[in-house]
């Protein structure tokens, strides 16, 4: 650790914290089988969830309802100042800290977290919470971290006691915190302001969408040929509905069937469980497209696969290149991608895929499905709870808008020229929060290394209100023993 500046200390953890209700410096939770939803009663007994607890944020929401016949546990309830830590969980969910503000009654810790607290009047929680986030502990608390996987580590009582922590006088520990804080409010607000306009963002692109498919991006051309004259070429009968917008001079409505090649499994969904299994997975083979794969008009490059016999079986869910891709599922379904990979692959559950006739183009079908009134149509024609999806016989009926061939190139065109402009602002804003988060961890650095406030030589040192806090709790607690830090249970 960097040298520390005057009248601060380097402390296991333990040596600044004060006893608990019943003698203990640590107490851990209980994890019983509670049912599936919070206690959004304060009336009834809740269990934490390790999501609770985010780095400086304590959020009580985050509970299961403890079942009526199970007696709750009081000694484990969580209450304001109290100082928590996960104990166990993934690598990145393991060792994670906050102070609890605030916190409404009947919330127990889970086994799967510490709560400790410390003697206000000596060291602020405030100043332990920081410190626990700052860079330096982040990674000190890394490495004491045990288990074989990174899916599913632990924190022992014994490895976390011996935490070193830099301990500040206690009016400086007030000067850093108040410096954090400002720092903290500037980028909160800094941050807040990236987020809103990522959301403008998604409207704009909302609203390039509907401008596109419904004939305001480009202007139309009396020379192009009538959408409703090429259909009629092709056999294609235009949807005519009172409840569709009116469409400029030389557009059509055509059902998405309609406009799909005339070939056998143009039109089609990924194959019923009963007849892919995670078991038929490969290595390598074809590959697999899944609902992720498929986002915002940007096909994501499928890393799973299937053997080629397996493929030769679904051969009726196999795309191609240029194949429209549509997710049937999600909040709501309907994002959509253009194939692009030179080989062909097998769309899995909750995909969708459209090979389009000569009626319409890829690209052009994709921006339909995916904005404008089409879109509104998607979903209202879902259905579910859970998991929200629109099946294959109301999705193939969808009427889409159909402009001339030749305007669709035009405004494919303008819509990737301006959506060019958008993906470049929101990279900004990323970079942006990016930017953020790493100032966080560098004021937080120069916190906990005595730069981010002036020292006063004149605060009592640090060792001295250590000192004190050892003497009052040797004098409290009973003398040591292999007892004292025991689960709580």
């Amino acid at each position: 650790m960097t040298q520390l500046p005057h009248g601060w200390v380097d402390a296991a953890i333990e040596d600044c914290l004060c006893s608990l209700d019943d003698g203990r410096l640590i107490h851990q939770g209980w994890s019983p089988q509670c049912e599936r939803v919070p206690a959004d009663d304060v009336d009834a007994w809740g269990v934490l969830k390790t999501t609770a607890i985010q780095p400086g944020a304590f959020i009580a929401e985050e509970n299961k309802k403890l079942p009526h016949a199970m007696e709750p546990r009081s000694g484990i309830e969580v209450r304001p100042g109290d100082l928590l830590l996960t104990c166990a969980g993934p690598r990145a969910r393991c060792g994670v800290a906050c102070l609890v503000r605030d916190t409404r009654p009947r919330l127990m810790l889970s086994g799967k977290m510490y709560r400790f607290r410390v003697n206000e009047r000596d060291i602020d929680p405030r100043f332990v919470e920081a410190a626990l986030l700052s860079p330096a502990l982040v990674d000190a608390l890394d490495e004491i971290k045990t288990g074989i996987s990174d899916s599913g580590l632990n924190l022992t009582h014994s490895r976390f006691r011996a935490l070193r922590i830099p301990v500040a006088p206690r009016p400086e520990q007030e000067r850093i915190i108040a410096a954090i804080e400002e720092a903290s409010s500037k980028l909160d607000a800094g941050e807040a302001g990236l987020r809103i306009v990522r959301q403008l963002l998604n409207r704009l692109r909302d609203a390039i969408l509907a401008a596109a498919v419904a004939g305001r991006l480009v202007p139309q051309n009396a020379m192009d040929t009538p959408a409703s004259n090429l259909l009629a070429h092709l056999g294609i009968e235009p949807v005519d509905r009172d409840d569709l917008p009116n469409l400029p001079e030389g557009w059509a409505w055509a059902a998405i069937e309609g406009v799909a090649a005339r070939m056998p499994n143009a039109l089609a969904i990924g194959p019923f469980g009963s007849n892919l299994k995670v078991t038929d997975y490969a290595d390598n083979g074809v590959p697999l497209v899944f609902v992720r794969n498929i986002r915002r008009r940007d096909f994501r490059t499928a890393l799973k696969h299937v053997t080629h016999e397996k493929a030769n079986e679904l051969a009726s869910h196999s795309v191609r290149e240029r194949d429209v891709l549509i997710t049937k599922m999600g909040d709501p379904p309907g994002d959509t991608a253009v194939y692009t990979e030179s080989r062909a692959a097998i769309i899995t559950a909750d995909c969708i895929k459209v090979t389009c006739g000569a009626g319409v183009t890829p690209e052009y079908l994709s921006l339909a499905i995916a904005g404008g009134h089409t879109r509104r149509l998607l979903h209202e024609a879902t259905r579910g709870v859970a998991q929200k999806k629109v099946s294959l016989g109301r999705f193939r009926v969808l009427p889409v808008p159909i402009p001339p061939l030749e305007e669709q190139a035009r405004i494919t065109a303008e819509v990737d020229r301006q959506m060019s402009f958008v993906d470049a602002c929101e990279r900004a804003v990323d970079d942006g929060l990016k930017r953020s988060v790493a100032l966080r961890k560098s004021v937080l650095k120069a916190a906990f290394e005595g730069r981010l406030v002036p020292q006063d030589r004149t605060d009592e040192p640090a060792s001295v209100l250590l000192e004190r806090i050892r003497a009052e709790r040797e004098a409290t607690l009973e003398p040591s023993g292999p007892g004292r830090e025991r689960r709580h249970e």
